[in-house]
């Protein structure tokens, strides 16, 4: 193992559970350790040490690690135009996402009016579009 390591340029961690072999995994991706190289002895580390069957766990903890290292959360906010940071962050607090999300506004040309926000898989749609949608079918059931 300490050959396949330095061969590797693996960080000095134990290495004896699936949490510490996908910490040792990100480490060298962060340090921009070319990822087929990674790959390669990653695969060679899991034969040597016949580890194989916990590739899925280490899978699972490294996707764990990666959304604790997110400590933020984005809201995407479509609007016709582009938009005052100041009514970016009334839109967010009015669909309550926390003040530390980040907001992404991204300019979408056929909207005529409103905004269409995308919060943890919830689209808030306020387009003038979509208004106008709802009136019609309201009306035409009448």
């Amino acid at each position: 193992m300490p050959e396949l390591r330095r061969r590797a340029g693996w960080p000095k961690i134990k290495m004896n559970n699936s949490k510490n072999i996908a910490q040792a995994l990100i480490s060298l991706a962060n340090e921009g350790i070319d990822a087929q190289k990674i790959a390669n002895d990653f695969q060679i580390y899991l034969e040597h040490h016949k580890l194989q069957a916990q590739l899925p766990e280490i899978v699972r903890q490294m996707e764990k690690i990666d959304s604790a290292a997110k400590k933020f959360e984005e809201v995407s906010i479509e609007t016709a135009h582009p938009t005052s940071q100041d009514l970016l962050e009334k839109i967010r607090d009015h669909i309550h996402a926390p003040k530390d999300a980040v907001i992404v506004n991204n300019i979408t040309t056929n909207l005529i009016g409103g905004f269409i926000a995308k919060y943890k898989g919830v689209e808030y749609d306020t387009s003038l579009k979509t208004t106008l949608q709802k009136l019609k079918d309201q009306l035409t059931t009448i």
